[in-house]
């Protein structure tokens, strides 16, 4: 979400095609309010094949399925402090590292088009168990700490990395251990931050369809 002028924007990303329609996998919308209520979506047509182009990196992965290595993007967050759209990538991953695409957007623009965006960076970020096959199941941006929480788990289905929860800065090489354990049975998909009655919270959501509250958790030593 990004507010322009007191209106609320949402950003989604989608990357699921149904009977080969490539509409249905641009994977960047953008939803306004009509002025009668109802929501108003827009795909940005060419944004996979243009983010795949600006970033040789990933263009080899981009060909291959989730589980195969494949581009497999699944956090996306808004970095306030510089103006862009931060896609957690699950995989492909390295060994103790994972990767955050930046790209520059300029939200509010009339047509929302190619032509709206900057060149994208990567940033590369050390993990707390530097031994795992991690990669970003989620990032969101904690408006109160001026940081982002990063959700780690496993990069493909066959893997049994744990899943963990991280803050990280937005701009340095390593994010931070919170002290949160998931249960055996959890598969973590999203996470956000908010207050309720003073108190700052965390809302996890279940990739089974469940959900936790807790408390915001202390660095772990």
């Amino acid at each position: 979400r990004i507010d322009i002028d007191g209106a609320p924007v949402l950003v989604a990303s989608s990357s699921l095609c149904v009977d080969d329609d490539r509409t249905a996998c641009e994977g960047l919308v953008r939803i306004r309010y009509a002025d009668h209520g109802d929501l108003r979506a827009e795909t940005m047509t060419g944004f996979r094949d243009w983010l795949v182009d600006q970033v040789p990196a990933f263009s080899a992965a981009a060909r291959r399925t989730p589980d195969a290595g494949g581009l497999n993007v699944e956090g996306l967050a808004w970095d306030p402090r510089r103006g862009a759209l931060l896609f957690g990538v699950r995989g492909p991953v390295d060994r103790g590292i994972v990767t955050a695409l930046r790209v520059p957007v300029d939200i509010g623009t009339g047509e929302w088009s190619l032509s709206a965006l900057g060149t994208p960076t990567i940033q590369r970020i050390f993990t707390p168990k530097r031994d795992a096959h991690q990669g970003i199941r989620d990032i969101s941006y904690d408006d109160r700490r001026d940081d982002f929480l990063i959700l780690l788990g496993r990069s493909v289905s066959a893997d049994d990395d744990p899943f963990q929860l991280c803050r990280w800065d937005g701009a340095g090489e390593t994010a931070a251990l919170l002290d949160i354990t998931f249960g055996n049975t959890m598969k973590p998909e999203g996470v956000t931050a908010y207050t309720h009655r003073g108190q700052r919270r965390l809302l996890v959501v279940d990739d089974r369809g469940g959900y936790a509250v807790t408390r915001y958790p202390k660095r772990a030593q």
